[in-house]
């Protein structure tokens, strides 16, 4: 791992090393790999004040010169002394070099939050992730916070890992990245031994990358997994997959799951995140019904919908009346909550997914795409003369995050006139709001994102 990024975060509390990349070819370069790991191995024994530490490390095949790497490795540890004031670590560590590259590693006695990557070469055994699990059971037993991600491609890791994985007595925050086919009883068991301690909590399905196959919702959301019930978790993430929306039974299936899933944590919970799915309006109000009402004490909500509505606007006001941070990503707006044409014809994990700002995909519709931008606008129009009469000032939302989806399908579409229209539409019936997208109101009344479109 020749270092092509170290640099101490603020305070010099932090060092970060990432495995180097070749310069494309006429590209400009400060420094050659070599001078960047001389400087490296001067500044390394002035971190022993480091609290951050994050490792990329590369797998073998990619590695021109291993033995060179281990030296930054070595020197790494040996610059974090004996673990005494690192707080963070994040690693991303093939299995193939893991025992070898943390061997020299202290035992972290005031670790806070260890991330781990989980990555094998397809030829390797997966059954080797037992020594990361020896790992975080003999150096890293005192963290609150754990967080796993298991490459797709790595799946034959997971159950060794749980099966060597020891409980971790100050574990309160946890965050589980699994591919969709992977959950098993050793992961339903660590999380049993945890529950009452967790107070946040992350589980993401992850497909096959590359593939459509995904196994039936009712398969995977009847695992035993989700049927623990966390009597302290105040902070719940859920990374869904994108199941075909247009078969009504697989969007009754999810709305049922998450209908008793969050209704059996409706008491305690203060922020909840669902990604990866994009609801209709009916599916979100029939398991948020659980979270809302005069008991309700939802605080933060993230969520994917296909239109933004007036409905939608008010059913919050009405149910989540304690919601102070609203974080919505949506695909058109409109003054009702069903749209058959756009409902029919759009796949929003084709247009964008939550980890990609954009797709080379294209989509085929009976309609033209003047057509089809005529009924977005016309769907815009009367979302604006139904909002103008709207009033949501007696909300306690501050704090409105939002990606406006629908552009990217509508190329001619006079999209910077409709989204000033939009911006001054919210800001005004919701007169309550501090922020919008992380700007203050002034600031965000006078963003022009999209004014080089019609040029």
């Amino acid at each position: 791992m020749l270092p092509d990024k170290f640099s101490p975060s603020k305070k010099g509390t932090g060092l970060h090393l990432m495995n180097a990349r070749r310069p494309r070819h006429g590209a400009r370069q400060s420094l050659t790999v070599a001078q960047k790991a001389q400087q490296l191995l001067k500044v390394l024994p002035y971190m022993k004040n480091a609290m951050d530490l994050q490792i990329v490390y590369p797998h073998r095949d990619a590695e021109p010169s291993p033995q060179k790497s281990f030296r930054f490795i070595e020197a790494t540890w040996m610059a974090v002394g004996n673990g005494e004031r690192l707080t963070r670590l994040d690693l991303s560590i093939p299995l193939e070099t893991f025992a070898q590259v943390t061997q020299g590693a202290p035992i972290f006695t005031q670790l806070e939050h260890l991330g781990i990557t989980i990555h094998a070469a397809i030829s390797f055994m997966g059954t080797a992730s037992y020594k990361i699990a020896h790992f975080v059971n003999g150096k890293c037993s005192k963290v609150r916070s754990l967080s796993l991600t298991f490459a797709p491609l790595s799946s034959d890791t997971v159950l060794p890992f749980f099966v060597a994985l020891h409980p971790l007595p100050n574990l309160s925050c946890l965050s589980l990245t699994v591919p969709i086919s992977n959950f098993n009883d050793k992961i339903t068991s660590f999380l049993k031994s945890h529950s009452h301690s967790l107070q946040t909590l992350h589980i993401a399905l992850e497909g096959s990358p590359g593939k459509n196959d995904l196994p039936h919702p009712q398969a995977t959301l009847a695992h035993p997994v989700f049927h623990i019930s966390y009597p302290n978790l105040s902070s719940l993430t859920l990374g869904l997959v994108q199941w075909n929306h247009h078969d009504a039974a697989l969007r009754s299936e999810v709305a049922r799951f998450l209908t008793t899933y969050l209704g059996r944590h409706a008491s305690t919970l203060k922020t909840l995140r669902i990604d990866g799915y994009v609801f209709t309006f009916a599916q979100f109000i029939s398991f948020m019904d659980n979270l809302g009402g005069d008991d309700s004490i939802l605080e933060s909500l993230t969520v994917q919908l296909h239109f933004l509505s007036c409905e939608f606007l008010q059913y919050l006001a009405d149910n989540l009346q304690k919601l102070k941070h609203l974080d919505v990503a949506f695909g058109f707006i409109c003054d009702r909550t069903d749209v058959p044409f756009l409902d029919r014809n759009l796949n929003w994990r084709e247009v964008r997914s939550s980890k990609s700002s954009s797709s080379s995909k294209r989509y085929t519709d009976p309609y033209s795409i003047f057509q089809r931008d005529m009924i977005v606008d016309t769907t815009s129009k009367d979302f604006f003369n139904k909002i103008h009469d709207q009033d949501y000032s007696y909300w306690s939302l501050v704090n409105l995050d939002f990606e406006y989806r629908g552009y990217d399908v509508c190329p001619y579409y006079d999209r910077a006139r409709t989204y000033q229209s939009f911006q001054k539409a919210l800001a005004n019936a919701l007169s309550g709001v501090e922020r919008f997208n992380g700007m203050d109101r002034k600031t965000f009344l006078r963003e022009r994102p999209f004014t080089d479109f019609n040029e």
